[in-house]
């Protein structure tokens, strides 16, 4: 019975605790929220109180944000496409020996500035003036006997006797080929003596020349090069999309790496009609005149192509921004 009485009692007292706690917990609460709401009306108050031009820091009256107009317009603009070339020759002519033969001289040398049918080479004629005086002998001796048949074909004629007529014709035929043939052979000849001298086909420059005094040559051996300069030719990529702007009013000028103050003036030769499979762009080839041959092959220049001006809205540079947020010039320049 004690025990029964005893555990009611405690149990009643637990639940008694647990009440007590709960309102504690709520007071607190209720504490912190009127603290917070008396603490903002203050700061607001305050804020409000204070002279205007002071600023101020409320959540509703932040300072107006920072800003600049600009004028877009409308105007013409011409657009310009830049590439990377490089100088080639117009026209490169291999020169090679037509006859076998040892070089005896070489008057020319590397560099130097050739005219058409200059001579780069002599070849020893000594054997070629052999065959040529052999090829005269023969002719001489063919046109003696084709004389001796014509006066035999005259003599069977006035005898009447056809039989000796046609053997005279026979041997008249006979002798009028070897004399043809002995001809032909002497001008072979005289072309062969001729061409132990190796002569520039045209005006420009000897890039090559191998053999040298004293060593032979073989014919259809290639022995230099020539190349003509006084116009040149500029090959360079471009996009589909930058192919498409040029037209027959585009304007070229090269800016030589050796000379970048130097505008050179071009005109357009080619456009390819097939995109590069690796690179997906368009060879392009220009042409540059260069009569006083200052410009060498092999040298790099910047291409710019000046499109005719089209009706544009122009946008000033101070109203534009990076995307990584670069800054703006402020004379209005482009953005570093």
């Amino acid at each position: 019975m004690r025990q029964v009485v005893g555990w009611g009692m405690r149990n009643t007292v637990r639940r008694r605790g647990v009440a007590a706690s709960d309102l504690v917990t709520a007071l607190v609460l209720l504490l912190i929220t009127v603290g917070t709401a008396v603490g903002a009306f203050a700061f607001y108050a305050g804020n409000k109180a204070k002279p205007e031009g002071e600023g101020s820091t409320a959540l509703g009256e932040l300072p107006p944000p920072s800003v600049s107009a600009a004028v877009v317009r409308e105007q013409q603009v011409a657009a310009e496409i830049r590439a990377r070339g490089q100088f080639t020759p117009r026209r490169e002519i291999s020169l090679t020996s037509e006859v076998t033969a040892r070089v005896v001289a070489r008057p020319k040398e590397v560099g130097q500035q050739v005219a058409m049918n200059d001579v780069l080479l002599e070849l020893d004629a000594t054997q070629l003036q052999i065959q040529l005086d052999e090829a005269k002998a023969n002719e001489a001796r063919a046109l003696a006997r084709l004389t001796d048949a014509n006066e035999q074909l005259a003599r069977a004629r006035g005898s009447g006797n056809q039989r000796n007529i046609v053997d005279a014709t026979n041997q008249q035929a006979s002798a009028a080929a070897a004399h043809e043939l002995a001809q032909v052979q002497r001008r072979q000849a005289e072309a062969n003596f001729e061409r132990r001298f190796i002569r520039a086909p045209i005006d420009g420059v000897l890039a090559q020349l191998a053999p040298n005094v004293g060593e032979f040559v073989a014919e259809k051996q290639a022995v230099g090069q020539v190349l003509e300069l006084k116009e040149l030719l500029v090959e360079f990529p471009l996009t589909a999309r930058e192919v498409s702007q040029i037209d027959d009013k585009t304007t070229f000028t090269l800016f030589p790496e050796t000379n970048p103050e130097a505008g050179l003036p071009a005109k357009l030769v080619a456009i390819a009609p097939q995109a590069d499979l690796k690179t997906r762009t368009f060879a392009v080839q220009l042409s540059v005149e260069n009569p006083e041959g200052r410009w060498r092959p092999g040298v790099f220049c910047e291409v710019r192509c000046t499109t005719e001006p089209r009706n544009m809205l122009v946008v000033p540079w101070i109203a534009l921004r990076s995307q990584a947020g670069g800054e703006r010039r402020e004379n209005g320049g482009p953005p570093h």
